[in-house]
């Protein structure tokens, strides 16, 4: 194996590479950004490896950017942090720090007279810190919440909830943002840049936050349970999506039905029914479907599984759905009837065929001859009176 074959960073082969001595999507030289954050020695004639793979570039990224927010950060705050005195307004309050002063046991001072503007004359004598006097300290207060904050900063993004100031838009979706750091983390969404990967399964996310709750699917950890029925939940909006199946609560509504829906992802898949959408075809024989859950499902028609079993009669089924539809037969339940009639059905299915009874509807015709059926059963027997003849 040659050293233009492997990625100059975790040395896989055979992998995407990408030239380290180009600029790359935050128009930075890749080996620029190499040196400076690993503060390794790239030369083009080193005779070492000039790529790097996709993986190893996302996660440079990733660092890079954070080296440099902790760099842009660490600079902002230190800066307000100077201007503290020079830059107080009427937005505020301040007051002292009691508990600050507590936890600090000496404190070094400067006399007044160290302090003072430019104008004072050279030839006093400069006073020596007062070792044991301690520093008053100030506190921004939130005039709306009153809540407390030691530095300028966060007292002012934190105000921004209030006053709904957000100067940083995004110039794809026009959605504004109160602090330029999130602006950048939104670009993401339409980047499709995921600099964030499981260690377990290789998974990519845009944001380090939410490899935490993704991590709880491969360590088993279910903190969050309902207080109905103790069934527990790997992340918070898990949970709250399921105790809607206890109150009966659907927030979301159809515009075009008026259908009700417990979360917001039942609804995007029905839209897609209205609006004809099926993007996601079967590998196999092309069949297209409106989700990609329902292409996982399909699948299973032409490999034959069937991995949810009745435990009454044990008859098999390829989704859990169907399993829970089949155990009302074994159970009696009948919930979908007949506004007509009164007739009840397993399945709401049924009570769409039964309907036909009422309606005289006749989808069914026969291509070679003029009669209709009102169930395709009915016109498959049919078909081979005609082929008897």
């Amino acid at each position: 194996m040659t050293s233009k074959q492997v990625c100059r960073v975790c040395l896989y082969p055979d992998v995407e590479f990408k030239n380290i001595f180009i600029k790359s999507e935050s128009d930075i030289v890749i080996s620029t950004m190499l040196v400076n954050f690993a503060a390794v020695q790239i030369s083009q004639d080193d005779g070492l490896p000039s790529t790097i793979c996709t993986g190893c570039l996302n996660k440079l990224h990733a660092a890079y950017d954070f080296r440099q927010q902790i760099i842009a950060s660490d600079q902002k705050l230190r800066n307000d942090l100077n201007s503290f005195e020079e830059n107080t307004d009427d937005t505020f309050v301040l007051k002292e720090d009691k508990d600050r002063q507590e936890e600090e046991e000496e404190t070094d001072v400067l006399a007044d007279d160290n302090v003072n503007s430019e104008d004072d004359d050279n030839d006093k004598p400069v006073q020596k810190k007062v070792k044991g006097e301690k520093r008053e300290k100030k506190q921004y207060f939130c005039q709306e919440c009153n809540k407390p904050f030691r530095n300028r900063y966060y007292f002012e993004v934190h105000n921004s909830k209030h006053t709904g100031y957000k100067p940083f838009v995004c110039e794809i979706c026009n959605k504004s943002f109160s602090m330029r750091w999130v602006l950048t983390l939104h670009m993401r969404v339409h980047t499709g840049v995921k600099p964030y990967s499981c260690e377990v399964c290789g998974k990519m996310f845009r944001f380090a936050s939410a490899i935490p709750s993704h991590m709880r699917i491969h360590t088993g950890v279910r903190p969050y349970k309902c207080d109905v029925c103790d069934k527990s939940f790997t992340q918070v909006g898990g949970l709250k999506v399921h105790q809607r199946t206890h109150t009966g609560e659907k927030p979301y509504i159809c515009e075009i039905c008026s259908k009700c829906f417990g979360e917001f992802a039942s609804l995007n898949r029905h839209v897609r029914i209205h609006r004809g959408e099926k993007n996601y075809p079967c590998p196999t024989c092309g069949k297209c479907f409106i989700d990609p859950s329902h292409v996982h499902r399909h699948m299973k028609t032409h490999t034959g599984e069937k991995p949810y079993s009745c435990e009454v009669c044990s008859q098999r089924f390829t989704a859990r759905g169907s399993l829970k539809v089949h155990m009302r037969i074994h159970d009696g339940v009948k919930p979908h009837s007949c506004k007509i009639c009164g007739k009840s059905f397993t399945q709401a299915n049924c009570v769409v065929r039964h309907m036909r009874i009422h309606s005289g509807e006749t989808p069914y015709p026969c291509t070679l001859c003029p009669r209709r059926f009102a169930y395709s059963h009915h016109l498959v027997n049919h078909m081979k009176v005609h082929q008897q003849t």
